[in-house]
């Protein structure tokens, strides 16, 4: 159910299990990341409790975490996200990690290669973002539908200037960084802020706040 991205179903079977740190990877999946790790307090899973400081944008705490788990696909994307692209790709490699490859062909602008590591994944949220950064987006469309990724979806229209579209899936995915970045984009910095808050990515927060106009300029 997890891979088929059935959150409510595979949550309800990991509870049953009481299988804490599945329990928040789901949560993750969903982009509850402060939940995530609460839960994870009751398990030394230091893998998934990376990923929830990955989607907070805490990225020096998980890549401490990843490294206690030698997760190098998760090292990887921690210097991915951190614009160091050589030694992401070393530590792909390492982990034997096309679809993580195909990011950083796609960060390199490098499509044909990173299409290549996609199709042999049949990573179709790989394949769906390489299309989104190439301009093609009924093609994106296409394969974030095979993928279930109603976030990748919201991508999608907000790059079409579909705000309203937008923001319908990143609720429905739960994806209040990415909502977060659609108001900071329509200069809404109060709500900006909020859904950054809301998922403990401080960082973007503060930035909604010095973004915002000072009332007393304005007078």
């Amino acid at each position: 159910y997890l891979r088929m991205r059935k959150y409510e179903k595979a949550l309800a079977y990991f509870k049953k299990a009481k299988n804490h740190a599945q329990i928040g990877l789901v949560l993750c999946s969903k982009h509850k990341y402060k939940k995530a790790l609460e839960e994870l307090k009751r398990s030394n899973d230091f893998t998934v409790a990376a990923h929830a400081y990955m989607g907070m944008g805490q990225y020096r705490k998980a890549l401490k975490l990843y490294k206690r788990a030698n997760d190098y696909s998760g090292m990887g994307l921690v210097y991915l996200a951190k614009k160091q692209r050589e030694a992401a790709k070393e530590y792909f490699k390492r982990a034997k990690d096309l679809s993580g490859l195909g990011l950083v062909a796609i960060n390199e602008g490098k499509f044909e290669k990173a299409y290549k590591y996609f199709v042999q994944e049949r990573d179709y949220e790989g394949l769906g973002l390489l299309s989104l950064n190439m301009g093609r987006y009924n093609m994106a469309l296409k394969y974030f539908t095979q993928a279930n990724d109603l976030s990748g979806l919201g991508k999608v229209y907000f790059k079409m200037g579909k705000f309203d579209l937008a923001k319908e899936y990143f609720i429905k995915a739960n994806d209040y960084d990415a909502l977060g970045d659609l108001y900071f984009h329509l200069r809404n910095f109060d709500l900006a802020y909020e859904c950054f808050l809301s998922v403990g990515n401080k960082v973007k927060a503060v930035q909604s706040l010095r973004e915002k106009p000072d009332k007393s300029e304005a007078i």
